[in-house]
């Protein structure tokens, strides 16, 4: 018995559906990657990087890198913050450093790319890494803005280089260097 050629189209149509990857922008949910309902809270922090797709992994780390290249590209001293709202695209949070860093600066922002639903590290510092979010793709950068006067005097967006796998710190220092190292 011969099969109707509506079912042979609606076959191949469904396994050129399955064969196509989705980029990583139609693929990456708009508030950033949600582990909520894949991995349980409960799984290591090994598990959870198993858990997801390597080709979605690798996707959001070009997409990280792309996000760090593009503002290093973007951010420069003197720059107000309404300035780098609008590169961001959205409000920049007040961040505290605790009295703790003396750099010229006199207030802090902050603000992530790619967050993953939900997540927000009260336990630590405004000015500490959360190396445990960009560990476990929580975050996939952080970014630190100090001000002075008004104007961006330094920053700094800390996240995971796809080449190493270790967390960098890239820091536009206050003299304008700029320098990016594994921490």
């Amino acid at each position: 018995m011969r099969s109707p050629k509506w079912m042979i189209v609606i076959a191949v149509t469904l396994l050129l559906a399955g064969c196509s990857k989705p980029t990583p922008e139609a693929s990456m949910p708009a508030g950033g990657l949600s582990l909520d309902s894949k991995v349980p809270e409960s799984a290591s922090n090994q598990d959870r990087s198993l858990a997801l797709p390597v080709s979605y992994v690798e996707d959001r780390e070009q997409l990280v890198l792309k996000k760090v290249d593009e503002m290093k590209g973007k951010l420069k001293l003197g720059l107000t913050r309404e300035e780098v709202q609008a590169i961001l695209g959205a409000k920049l949070e007040q961040a505290d450093d605790n009295a703790d860093l003396e750099n010229g600066s006199d207030s802090y922002s902050k603000y992530t790319f790619f967050n993953s639903s939900g997540y927000d590290r009260q336990d630590i510092p405004d000015h500490v890494i959360d190396e445990d979010g960009l560990k476990t793709n929580k975050i996939g950068a952080a970014l630190f803005i100090g001000w002075k006067n008004q104007k961006l005097h330094l920053y700094s967006i800390a996240y995971i280089h796809p080449k190493d796998k270790q967390i960098h710190l890239l820091l536009l220092h206050p003299d304008g260097k700029l320098t990016d190292e594994p921490i």
